[in-house]
């Protein structure tokens, strides 16, 4: 059973997709985020997949590392009635402050391309607004994710490439069961430290009422973590492996916080 009404089937998977290479960024089935899209090209893609019945762009990283600004910047996964919020990156040129949506394809190079990592995941887009200086103001739901057969050529300035879906396939159906995935009493005490060493505010409430699969996806969507980081999260074979990686991350940053914070008796 899909997620969601609009979601597609197996058997209308496209065979071809575009692609929307963003260093730091994923997408996770049942997950979205939204997106600031301006790049001509990429208006182009966006402009080009509402034509199609999926209306799905592929999320994927590029493999080489993306010069200074040329990142996501900060995104933000407001799933689970919004329980947390990043405050805006410091990262980046601090002359050229970004709207923390922006969508900018990493070190994409028309003419050399950066390689990209094998999987990415699928987003349809479920919203969006034409903004009058020409922006797209877009949402993205998760769908399924893909291995990146091979690379086609471009279309309209984008990069497509072949998906291979069947190794994914249950990312397109819904898990009734899928609670007792994390062990809270262990989870919740590192996250509110690891939220307060990232200055990330939380609802609590929210994240106590919410089951164990939407509230490990929008973690990892959240999460400042890196980009080698995100892409294991992505690549994890089940959600409860995605669920064991998420919080052995979180443990790992608030433990080596304490370590770096400590002094030498």
């Amino acid at each position: 059973m899909s997620r969601h009404p609009f979601d597609p089937s197996l058997e209308d998977l496209p065979q071809e997709i575009p692609i929307f290479p963003l260093m730091g960024a994923m997408i996770l089935p049942g997950g979205y985020i939204p997106l600031n899209v301006f790049e001509p090209r990429y208006v182009n893609m966006v402009l080009d997949s509402l034509r199609t019945p999926t209306r799905l762009i592929g999320i994927i990283q590029p493999r080489a590392e993306p010069e200074e600004g040329d990142r996501l910047g900060e995104h933000s996964a407001d799933g689970l009635a919004s329980p947390v919020s990043k405050p805006p990156s410091r990262k980046g040129k601090a002359a050229q402050p970004r709207d923390p949506n922006d969508a900018t394809a990493d070190g994409d190079d028309q003419s050399h391309p950066p390689a990209l990592y094998d999987i990415g995941c699928a987003g349809r887009i479920s919203a969006f607004s034409e903004e009058e200086d020409g922006r797209i103001l877009l949402r993205l739901t998760g769908v399924c994710r893909f291995r990146v057969e091979q690379e086609l050529p471009q279309l309209h300035g984008y990069r497509r490439v072949l998906p291979a879906w069947q190794e994914f396939v249950e990312d397109l159906q819904g898990d009734k069961e899928a609670q007792g995935l994390i062990n809270r009493d262990r989870l919740l005490p590192m996250l509110r430290e690891y939220f307060r060493l990232q200055s990330i505010d939380a609802n609590w409430d929210s994240i106590r009422d919410t089951g164990d699969e939407p509230l490990i996806t929008t973690l990892c969507l959240i999460s400042p973590l890196e980009p080698q980081e995100k892409q294991a999260l992505l690549e994890a074979p089940t959600l409860i492996d995605r669920a064991k990686i998420l919080q052995t991350l979180i443990e790992m940053a608030v433990l080596s916080d304490n370590i770096s914070g400590s002094t030498p008796n």
